[in-house]
């Protein structure tokens, strides 16, 4: 995996400093921490009371294969927190920069009910998929714009694999 993806929830009233601190520990041979990765999230006045998403990639310097223990801190003015969805993923091998050598746009990301997808070559299909790799939505197209609803999916990661006249693109969206 190379990923790590942790979705939140702060349910007090903003406070300046609040941060929010996920931690994973690694323990080889199970003596003690060997290494750790602490991501800090420092909450702004428009975090709070929200579902978020925090996705961050390990690093090859990161022993992975010994991940012992998911470790959560706070600073004093965070009492109540959320976590769902924690899960590590390997990251889908198109990103951003090949959407963008096809001419491909998609809007609005993190998407609550519709998908905007365009082009400047006609899409031909596309198909949606979890996390896991499970097809949940297929569509013909055969233009170069939709509007996809996406309100039925589980509030999540999803994965949108769009054929073009000459080329095939992956990226990668979030539902809220």
């Amino acid at each position: 995996m190379t990923h790590f993806h942790m979705d939140y929830w702060i349910a007090d009233d903003f406070a300046a400093g609040q941060v929010f601190n996920p931690k994973l520990s690694n323990h080889a041979d199970f003596n003690g921490e060997t290494g750790s990765k602490l991501y800090t999230i420092a909450l702004g006045a428009d975090d709070n009371k929200k579902w978020l998403s925090l996705d961050v990639e390990l690093g090859a310097d990161f022993e992975r294969n010994n991940i012992l223990q998911f470790l959560l801190t706070t600073s004093a003015t965070v009492n109540v927190g959320y976590m769902d969805n924690i899960y590590m993923y390997r990251a889908a091998t198109a990103g951003v920069s090949d959407n963008e050598l096809l001419n491909v746009s998609m809007y609005p990301n993190p998407a609550a009910d519709r998908l905007n997808i365009s082009a400047a070559n006609t899409i031909k299909n596309a198909s949606i998929f979890n996390i896991l790799g499970k097809k949940v939505m297929s569509l013909e197209i055969n233009k170069n714009s939709e509007s996809i609803d996406v309100s039925s999916l589980a509030s999540g990661i999803y994965l949108i694999k769009y054929q073009l006249d000459t080329a095939t693109g992956t990226a990668k969206f979030i539902k809220e």
